[in-house]
């Protein structure tokens, strides 16, 4: 269903009511007109009649004051909810001023075509030739009165100039005036569809902008808001048109904004804004006329939240990578220092062991064992830190699985009953695009965190699969019945130095989901505590 703007409903109601209102104006002033100035020799000796200009006078000057209720209701008593019944009314009236006034051969026929050009300009949905029939029908029936000798009150056919009674040329003029009607009718309906079509693109574009659009005229009056605007600004009702800007937007913290839409001598302006946890940017510019004159003024409001989270990160991933590239080179002078430390204390322990007591053993076996844990931190975090850019070539899968499952079988502090299987799945073409060196790389870190959290478990179990997904991607899935992780560490997982394990470092998850990421794949992680953990790795596959 198409959204329908309240306001633009409202303010297209307004619009048509002071259309049809200036219309009346200007079919009263040209009636009084004729009355007055009467074209034609005819019609001069028919208005001299007093009883005629009487009823016409009285005519016009009831007209003259429902025009004027009708024009201070519109808005007010939302009298454009019934456009057809006044359509009708005004078509009433002409047809007995034509009446009055001679007829078919009188001058007040192009009363009826401004009748039905207007009508077409207010009615939005007005079937064809409508308007066109209802105009002819005054026109029959003006004829029929007339030929039936059926004249205004007070005059006799003696009364009456020849040609208006004249049958023939009564039937012949009214066949021109109601084809001439239909065509009009024809050539406007055609005009105003095309209009309403243009019209209709501007105004649903306008509702549909996510940005919010305010049009506010000299006197400070709404005169269009769109959807969007309602929403950003957290107004609790639409803008609605012809209301005054500053008793809309009352709150004090607008009123900067009134003032730049309101105040004339205030130049165009750009003012940011905080509204339910959403920055806004307001820009408050004048609309010129063709004359260079300003007659409006046009607010745009922009929910700039995420721009300015983005502008965030990437000021946050700026300074991490300056700060990473400190880090990595701080680790590289570390890590030699920390290798003669490490010697340093073997060298102590070789020395000592002979006579060492317990607590002396225990300490240099503490020194070891931090100096080891240091070095797998700065191995990991160099590792993390000089990831080169993926390089995908043909690689045999099964080959580069069964290469991995030895390497790891030869550790020596696995579970003695540990259970490794591999599944590969026979959808799965021999050969996958891959970087050797990463896929393997992914697997051991996956498989390395995987030991570790069954290695206090009773059946220890890793069950490692790779398949082929319904777009071609190759899904590589690790699953173990370890510990699990806290709920806490599992949504900050791939967060470098966040770790579940006592002498983890933290960076062997955010390496494994940098490398997936060179590929152009991603990585899920599940996760119950006490129950086990899943590792899915998806890696798309491209032709060639």
């Amino acid at each position: 269903m198409l959204h329908r703007n309240p306001v633009r409903l409202h303010s297209a109601e307004i619009a048509a009511g002071r259309l049809l209102s200036l219309l009346r104006v200007l079919m009263m002033a040209t009636a009084a007109a004729l009355v007055l100035a009467a074209p034609s020799l005819e019609q001069r000796e028919l208005l001299a009649h007093e009883d005629l200009r009487r009823e016409l006078g009285g005519l016009l000057v009831v007209v003259a004051v429902a025009a004027v209720t009708m024009a201070i209701g519109i808005g007010r008593w939302r009298l454009m909810r019934w456009p057809v019944a006044q359509i009708m009314v005004d078509l009433l009236w002409v047809a007995v001023f034509i009446h009055l006034t001679g007829g078919l051969l009188g001058s007040g026929v192009p009363l009826l075509f401004a009748v039905v050009l207007g009508g077409n300009l207010i009615l939005p949905r007005c079937p064809p030739f409508l308007l066109a029939a209802c105009a002819a029908l005054a026109v029959v029936g003006n004829a029929v009165l007339y030929l039936a000798e059926i004249y205004p009150a007070g005059l006799g056919p003696s009364a009456m100039p020849p040609d208006f009674i004249d049958a023939r040329r009564i039937i012949t003029v009214m066949s021109f005036q109601i084809a001439a009607l239909v065509v009009v009718d024809i050539l406007v309906q055609a005009l105003m569809r095309r209009w309403r079509e243009e019209r209709w693109v501007s105004d649903e574009l306008l509702d549909r902008l996510t940005e919010g659009v305010l049009v506010v005229d000299r006197r400070g009056r709404v005169l269009y808001g769109n959807a969007a605007l309602t929403d950003l600004l957290d107004l609790k009702r639409p803008m609605e048109a012809g209301r005054e800007l500053a008793s809309a937007l009352a709150d004090p913290q607008w009123a900067d904004l009134v003032e730049a839409m309101t105040s004339a001598t205030t130049p165009p302006r750009y003012l940011t804004q905080t509204i339910a946890e959403r920055d806004l940017g307001l820009h408050v510019q004048p609309l010129i006329g063709r004359r260079g004159r300003e007659i409006a003024r046009c607010l745009t409001a922009v929910d700039q939240t995420a721009v300015r989270r983005f502008q965030q990160e990437a000021a946050r991933s700026e300074r991490l990578a300056s700060f990473g590239e400190m880090a990595a080179g701080i680790a590289h002078e570390v890590r030699n220092p920390l290798a003669s430390l490490r010697g340093c204390a073997q060298e102590l322990r070789t020395m000592l062991e002979p006579q060492a007591e317990g607590d002396t053993r225990t300490l240099i076996n503490i020194l070891l064992t931090e100096a080891d844990r240091m070095g797998r931190i700065i191995d990991d975090f160099l590792r993390l830190s000089r990831v080169r850019t993926s390089q995908p070539e043909p690689v045999a899968i099964t080959e580069a699985l069964q290469a991995v499952t030895t390497q790891v079988n030869a550790r020596q502090d696995l579970p003695a009953d540990l259970a490794l299987t591999w599944t590969v799945d026979e959808a799965l073409p021999s050969q996958v695009r891959v970087d050797p060196d990463h896929l393997r790389q992914i697997l051991l870190n996956l498989i390395d965190n995987a030991v570790d959290a069954v290695r206090h478990r009773s059946q220890p179990r890793i069950t490692c699969a790779a398949t082929r997904q319904d777009d071609g991607a190759m899904l590589i899935t690790i699953t173990d019945n370890g510990c699990g992780m806290p709920s806490a560490v599992q949504e900050r997982a791939f967060t470098p130095f966040v770790s579940a394990k006592s002498q983890g470092t933290g960076l062997g998850l955010s390496l494994v989901q940098r490398l997936v990421a060179q590929h152009r794949g991603t990585v899920h992680l599940h996760s119950e505590e006490g129950q086990g953990t899943t590792v899915s790795c998806r890696f798309p596959q491209s032709e060639g």
